[in-house]
C-alpha cells in the first residue's frame, strides 16, 4: 500500500479550471485513481465518477490518495477526513473507467483540464508506504497470537512488536 499525499491550493477566479491529483500505473494508459476537482466539488477517479466531497478555495489543504495494488482500490482523505474508501482503480486512462488491472505504480500528476484563468500550488509531496498492522486485538497474527497476547508474553506492545523470542533488541519499535 502507497500513501501518494500533498498540500494543495486552489485560487479561486471568474473562469476556474479542473484539476487533478492522481496517479497512474508503470503503463501509460494505466490510472490508478485520485480526484478531480471542478469548482469546489471533488470527484474520484473511478468508475462513474462519484461526488466524494467539497474543497474550499483559497486555503492549502492536505490530500490523501491510499492506493491498494493487492485489492485494486483506494481510499481518499482531505485535511485528515476520509472522503471514501475502497473505490476500485480506474484501470483506463481514456474514455470511461473500465477497472484494468494496474500492477505497479507509475507517477503522480497535478495538473489542470481546462481554460481558467485560476492558479494552483502544490505543497510537501509524497510517497510513503503504509504499514499496516499485522493483528487485530482477540485475533490470531502471522505469530498465531493476538496483540494482546503477544504484549502481555513480552512485557508490553513495545517489546511485543519486536522480534518474538529475542528480548533487548534495538528493532522497529526502538530501544528497550
Amino acid at each position: 500500500m502507497f500513501d501518494l499525499s500533498a498540500d494543495i491550493f486552489l485560487a479561486s477566479s471568474a473562469n476556474e479550471s479542473s484539476w487533478q491529483f492522481a496517479t497512474t500505473g508503470r503503463k501509460r494508459y494505466r490510472v490508478c485513481g485520485g480526484i478531480d476537482i471542478s469548482g469546489t466539488s471533488i470527484v474520484a477517479i473511478t468508475s462513474g465518477f462519484p461526488a466524494v466531497g467539497t474543497l474550499t478555495r483559497d486555503t492549502w489543504h492536505h490530500v490523501d490518495v491510499i492506493l491498494d495494488y493487492l485489492s485494486q482500490t483506494f481510499a481518499l482523505k482531505l485535511d485528515g477526513s476520509t472522503l471514501a474508501t475502497n473505490l476500485p482503480f480506474c484501470g483506463n486512462n481514456f474514455g470511461p473507467c473500465n477497472g484494468a488491472h494496474v500492477a505497479e505504480f507509475g507517477w503522480a500528476l497535478f495538473n489542470t483540464f481546462g481554460n481558467g484563468n485560476d492558479s494552483g500550488y502544490i505543497d510537501n509531496f509524497s510517497i510513503a508506504t503504509v504499514v499496516t498492522f499485522a493483528g487485530t486485538p482477540g485475533f490470531s497474527n502471522c505469530h498465531g497470537q493476538s496483540a494482546v497476547a503477544l504484549a502481555q508474553q513480552f512485557g508490553g506492545l513495545k517489546r511485543g512488536s519486536s522480534d518474538p523470542g529475542v528480548p533487548e533488541r534495538a528493532g522497529i519499535a526502538g530501544r528497550h
